[in-house]
């Protein structure tokens, strides 16, 4: 697995239960964006390094979801003002079609 850092898109790290998770991902639909093409997500109880990532970087805790940008800058538990904030660096990282 490539790490998040070495790709041109985002990584969102989410969990299937997480109701922040799936917020998060339905305004990034709502604003065009589509995981595969646009950013990676990556699902931290199906992948021990994952896990471990988010951890590191969220100061030994498991918060979801955690957004990693190519820049190694993090936005955890985001609301949709924060990421309203950072659409223009995700619309700029994101490929388009």
């Amino acid at each position: 697995m490539d790490t998040p850092l070495t790709t041109p898109r985002f990584t969102i790290f989410t969990t299937t239960w997480c109701h922040q998770c799936l917020a998060a991902k339905t305004w990034f639909k709502k604003h065009g964006l589509e995981a595969g093409r646009d950013f990676d997500e990556v699902n931290i109880e199906e992948s021990a390094e994952a896990a471990a990532t988010v951890e590191k970087l969220n100061q030994g805790y498991r918060s979801v979801p955690t957004l990693l940008m190519p820049d190694g800058r993090t936005l955890t538990e985001p609301s949709k003002d924060q990421l309203a904030a950072f659409f223009p660096l995700l619309t700029e990282i994101a490929p388009t079609v």
